[in-house]
């Protein structure tokens, strides 16, 4: 073995001994956590006529948001990636809107609902370390979500507004960014923009609806 290559292995060694206080503080492990937040509902807003004629524009609108709460539990993969399982209240959420057509009625009646929603959610992270204390991420994943609706129809030319109650329940795809601060190895805090998208009946909506929620949570993490 020549000089060479011994001073290539020692420089090696050297590096790796270097790395390992490092390697050694890579976060990973499980962790829990929960907060609060703020859901709203955002509905593709469509301006045309019933029998698709033509369009006008095309836009989305909020609702009134609600207070709600979330709690999850995680597995962290190393620096870069986690999975979750999560749970969300989502309030009640209140939307309304003129001039939408109701099939039944045959009319362009003004309308508005009450929503309360929950679900559990199945995701994985994406997961970016900014200079020590902080992390940006991405979230894919699952939301099981189930809802009940209380509606009110109001028609143009009738003084008697109609009530009716639905339930409803699905799966669909799930889409989060977030940013996150560690004060301490251990705890962290995190505040996150979510959505998913539900069934839009559930608002008397013609347009694509979804459920939208800001979520500020602390989270434990015991073995980081």
């Amino acid at each position: 073995m020549d000089k060479r290559t011994r001073l290539s292995i020692a420089a090696v060694v050297l590096g790796l001994a270097a790395a390992a206080p490092a390697l050694a503080q890579v976060p990973g492990g499980f962790y829990l956590g929960g907060g609060a937040g703020w859901t709203n509902v955002s509905v593709e807003d469509d301006d045309y006529y019933y029998d698709c004629c033509y369009d006008y524009y095309h836009s989305y609108d909020s609702g009134e948001e609600d207070a709600g709460f979330a709690a999850h539990v995680g597995y962290r993969f190393g620096p870069y990636f986690a999975a979750e399982l999560g749970y969300l209240n989502g309030g009640k959420p209140h939307w309304d809107h003129r001039d939408v057509y109701v099939p039944d009625l045959r009319d362009f009646p003004d309308t508005e609902a009450d929503l309360e929603v929950e679900a559990a959610q199945l995701s994985v992270l994406a997961i970016l370390p900014v200079g020590g204390m902080w992390e940006l991420y991405g979230r894919l994943g699952a939301s099981f979500w189930w809802a009940e609706s209380e509606q009110r129809v109001y028609p143009l030319f009738d003084n008697v507004a109609y009530t009716r109650s639905l339930d409803d329940e699905g799966t669909n795809f799930l889409f989060g960014i977030g940013i996150g601060v560690s004060p301490s190895p251990a705890w962290h805090l995190r505040f996150e923009f979510q959505s998913f998208p539900i069934e839009e009946e559930l608002l008397v909506s013609r347009g694509d609806t979804t459920v939208d929620t800001l979520l500020l949570e602390l989270q434990y993490r015991p073995g980081f």
